[in-house]
């Protein structure tokens, strides 16, 4: 997993999105014992990216994404990143409220100094994009900045859809959109990853309780006025899945009581025997 850095007995644990860093000081004297200090450092800068002229294009259409640090420092070297489905070899981004996989754009040095431009933008474009700063020697990084999402169409029609991964059980609403009107007045079918889910709606399809199976590349059509680009919708499993109460209590009163249990039955046994 990228985003945690390990090595060797004075290591460096760098967790994601945060800015604190654990040392684990091995004090050895061949004890094999160690202490762990936690040294709090300035948090990371969390650079701003953002989008112009707009998010929804036309295909050739220009667009420019910018990435900002807004502390006062300067020098920073800009690395660009899209979201995809997790696979091997992918990083993650890991924080409190969602963790997301992203690659490194193939051609990320473009936008080394903080804007990256697409001109003219293709319909391969479509995606949420994020970015990270980094400088120095040795280097320092910023954390990842705000995801952005870009819809590049060849016609008037976008699904409209969260950048974040869904948590199970949380409700996910759909919205197909047409330029210049409101999502109630176009009805669409909506489909997932090819097939139909759902047929002639008013624009808006709403899974109340997503499940893992739900995640994958939704779309939407309408019969005139066309189809929108795919968007990858990311479901992620609630961050704390805890035991039934029951069986934690069952667990914690058999090993509370264990000690006191033996120790009862062994005067038990010497009381007898001193009858």
């Amino acid at each position: 997993m990228r985003g945690e850095l390990k090595r060797g007995r004075y290591g460096i644990v760098e967790s994601g999105q945060n800015g604190t860093m654990d040392m684990d000081m091995g004090m050895g004297m061949g004890m094999g014992m160690g202490t762990k200090q936690t040294t709090h450092t300035t948090k990371r800068p969390h650079p701003v990216l953002s989008v112009s002229p707009q998010n929804w294009l036309t295909e050739g259409d220009s667009v420019t994404l910018s990435c900002e640090v807004t502390d006062s420092s300067t020098d920073w070297t800009f690395s660009w990143y899209t979201v995809v489905p997790y696979r091997d070899g992918v990083t993650q981004i890991k924080n409190s409220d969602y963790v997301m996989y992203v690659e490194l754009l193939s051609n990320n040095s473009r936008g080394s100094g903080g804007f990256y431009t697409l001109s003219p933008s293709a319909l391969h474009h479509t995606g949420v994009y994020v970015c990270r700063g980094e400088r120095g020697e040795p280097v320092s990084h910023t954390l990842y900045s705000n995801p952005q999402p870009l819809w590049i169409s060849d016609g008037d029609v976008i699904l409209e859809s969260s950048v974040y991964p869904v948590t199970e059980g949380h409700p996910l609403t759909l919205h197909c959109l047409y330029r210049n009107t409101n999502p109630s007045n176009l009805r669409a079918d909506f489909y997932k990853d090819g097939s139909v889910v759902q047929n002639q709606t008013t624009g808006e399809m709403i899974i109340h309780k997503v499940s893992k199976s739900d995640e994958g590349f939704y779309h939407c059509k309408h019969p005139e006025r066309g189809e929108s680009p795919r968007s990858w919708i990311s479901v992620r499993r609630p961050s704390h899945v805890e035991a039934p109460f029951s069986v934690l209590m069952l667990i914690s009163s058999v090993v509370t009581a264990s000690p006191y249990l033996l120790i009862t039955i062994i005067l038990l046994v010497k009381c007898y025997r001193a009858r």
